[in-house]
């Protein structure tokens, strides 16, 4: 709790962050989701974007803020909701990960989680990153509970994080697959195993379809892109991040992509889109999809080299509020600073990856078992590998990862300190000097 306060203070003094309405469509959603629920608004004008867990998560703090509040006050009402739940979510994360890899293994856990804040710097923000966080640790926490006893208890916690991250983040409605894979997979050598990761993938798939129909049915609020939309969007302007630019790495907008070729051919691109939108009829979600398929077909090799490019990329968090050159944070200036402060700001993420893969390899018969931990970040990396990506979205996968990376490090430590008594008991046996006989006497 103190190392957690410490560091969303320390997240907040930055001279930069994450914007405080980051994302709008919720904010004004769950503000008049609020509304009507105290019945200040017609039921008629309340509308669940596409990610209606997050819609429901800010509403709950939004019910207790008068209306005709100011912004500020609602974004406060966010900020303490979400220092409550993500603090709450470390705990958890700590449990989860003793309870899979033994002592040492939680404390580790957190502390990587703690050394590349995330999920803290976005939950700054009005934004589907801490809810996606928060409700990935309640599915390992809920698996946690299953290993110690496979009750129905469990099983519902484990449902609903799993539920919960996807209509937090539906780009991770991957991992349902692999769940489902996994739990046919483990159905004779571990039928409890089995019996989690099946019902609880069927289970949230159906909460799933059934919180996009209802989502479906409400009014759209003016402007805001339905689900078909939204991806066609996302997707097109994916279709040329790193295209030519490889190494280009910055956010994708106005002011930060100025002067990039990438960029500016999606510009051009778009605009030629609309054009042909205007003049035929056809709508321009219709014309980008049938532009990426067509683009896949013709350009596989430089679509794969961009996958490859982006599943890099998805790993490394960088700030785009200041050009390396701007940069400054208190005794860091210039590009010198900028690199150091990048490497700092991403050294755990450096260590838990491998640390994470190493106990995978060395528990691979239990690989399969640890799907609730590897099947997230595998299935939102293969996603947005292949459409579009940004290090926020990983943030759905970060408590997993930082699960493994704790009980790798954990076993590493504890096999070290093993091999070191080893060796010093063999030293004092065999040392002339230990003072001891050794043999007949």
């Amino acid at each position: 709790m103190v190392l957690a306060t410490i560091a969303f203070v320390a997240l907040a003094l930055l001279p930069f962050g994450a914007k405080q309405f980051g994302d709008s469509d919720v904010h004004i959603n769950a503000r008049t989701l609020a509304g009507a629920v105290r019945g200040e608004v017609p039921w008629r004008e309340v509308g669940v974007n596409r990610l209606p867990f997050t819609t429901l998560y800010y509403g709950l703090p939004y019910l207790a803020i008068p209306t005709g509040s100011s912004e500020q006050v609602y974004w406060k009402a966010a900020f303490i909701w979400n220092f409550i739940g993500v603090t709450g979510s470390l705990l958890l994360l700590r449990r989860a990960a003793v309870a899979i890899g033994g002592d040492g293994s939680g404390d580790l856990a957190v502390w990587l989680a703690l050394l590349s804040p995330f999920a803290i710097y976005y939950a700054l923000a009005i934004s589907a990153e801490a809810p996606a966080w928060i409700m990935a640790t309640v599915m390992l926490y809920g698996w946690a509970r299953w290993q110690r006893s496979a009750k129905f208890g469990a099983l519902v916690l484990f449902t609903l994080g799993l539920s919960g991250t996807i209509l937090s983040r539906p780009n991770a409605v991957l991992v349902l697959a692999c769940a489902f894979v996994c739990g046919l997979l483990l159905w004779r050598r571990q039928r409890s195993q089995a019996v989690l990761a099946l019902v609880a993938s069927t289970s949230a798939l159906l909460i799933s379809i059934l919180a996009g129909a209802v989502a479906s049915s409400l009014p759209h609020p003016a402007g805001e892109r339905s689900g078909l939309e939204n991806f066609a969007y996302v997707a097109f302007h994916g279709s040329f991040q790193y295209r030519d630019e490889p190494l280009d790495w910055r956010g994708w907008d106005d002011e930060t992509r100025s002067g990039s070729s990438d960029y500016a051919l999606w510009v051009n691109t778009r605009r030629t889109l609309e054009t042909t939108s205007e003049q035929t009829g056809e709508s321009l979600t219709s014309l980008q999809l049938r532009w990426i398929l067509n683009d896949y077909l013709e350009h596989m090799p430089l679509r794969l080299r961009m996958a490859l490019t982006r599943a890099g990329a998805l790993h490394v968090g960088m700030t785009n509020a200041m050009t390396p050159n701007q940069f400054h944070l208190g005794p860091l200036r210039g590009f010198l600073g900028w690199v150091l402060f990048h490497v700092a700001a991403n050294a755990s993420t450096f260590v838990a990856i491998p640390s994470a893969v190493w106990f995978l390899i060395s528990q691979r018969r239990r690989f399969l078992e640890l799907w609730p931990a590897w099947g997230p970040w595998l299935s939102l990396t293969v996603f947005h590998a292949l459409i579009y990506g940004e290090a926020r979205y990983l943030v759905p996968a970060r408590p997993g990862l930082m699960l493994l990376a704790g009980c790798g490090l954990a076993c590493l430590l504890r096999r070290v300190k093993a091999s070191r008594s080893v060796v010093a008991s063999r030293s004092e046996v065999a040392s002339p000097t230990s003072g001891r006989f050794i043999g007949p006497s």
